[in-house]
């Protein structure tokens, strides 16, 4: 996971949560601000990969200008 998280860019809240959604053939995974419930860029995950995709889904959060 990243040391640091971005605030959210709508309520500057620093609280996130991963959010799950199944949408067949694909589980995405993306971040999610907890007071507002904003959402980042969703990453594909896997059982396999399911920590490496939270990471991901993280890393996207972050990027933004």
């Amino acid at each position: 996971m990243p040391k640091e998280v971005k605030p959210c860019p709508f309520c500057g809240s620093t609280e996130w949560v991963p959010s799950f959604h199944s949408d067949k053939p694909h589980t995405t995974v993306s971040v999610g601000c907890e007071d507002c419930d904003a959402e980042g860029p969703p990453v594909i995950i896997s059982e396999e990969n399911r920590e490496t995709a939270i990471a991901e889904a993280h890393k996207r959060w972050n990027i933004r200008k």
